[in-house]
């Protein structure tokens, strides 16, 4: 079985986790909170609440804890390039990606063996949504939570448990995207 986690990171963010049939097998959602991080988590028809204790890198072990419940299942990994901009680098914003990208991202690479893809959210919504990179970033959101959740079968279970969150939409339109690639 070939799976795909789809990441939009952040403080506040989401991932998902599809099968080849672009099903999803569960979604997380989280946010900060005085200890770190609140984690709600959506799998097999339920949700859960967690706290994970600490920083991004507790965020990171946590969300390969997921993975190690898949047993020996090796998913590909897909994450949105929120931070870096061509045109307009940003030191900030790329010592912002790199922190999470060490916290978060890479305890998943070394425990699935998978190099992460990053695509800028305008090359994923072009490829999954077919929007122009153009669009506004409410109307991209809205589109998101619009059309995707059509495109993975029980996405709308879980945007219904865990709330209507544009983060979870869009680590699932990630996931199809790294899915294509």
């Amino acid at each position: 079985m070939t799976t795909t986690i789809g990441i939009d990171p952040g403080r506040t963010g989401g991932a998902v986790l599809i099968d080849e049939r672009s099903r999803l097998i569960w979604a997380a959602s989280w946010r900060p909170c005085s200890v770190g991080y609140r984690v709600d988590v959506y799998i097999d028809n339920g949700a859960d609440q967690e706290r994970v204790h600490g920083s991004a890198s507790k965020l990171g072990d946590y969300l390969s804890s997921r993975c190690v419940l898949l047993g020996g299942h090796r998913p590909l990994l897909g994450c949105e390039d929120v931070f870096v901009h061509r045109q307009r680098p940003n030191v900030k914003s790329s010592v912002s990606l790199a922190r999470w990208s060490g916290a978060v991202m890479a305890p998943l690479e070394l425990l699935t063996s998978s190099p992460t893809i990053y695509a800028q959210a305008a090359v994923w919504r072009r490829s999954i949504l077919g929007l122009s990179p153009f669009t506004k970033r409410e109307a991209a959101k809205a589109a998101a939570l619009r059309y995707i959740p059509a495109m993975v079968p029980g996405l709308s279970a879980a945007l219904e448990a865990l709330g209507s969150l544009d983060h979870l939409a869009d680590a699932a339109g990630i996931a199809l995207h790294r899915q294509r690639t």
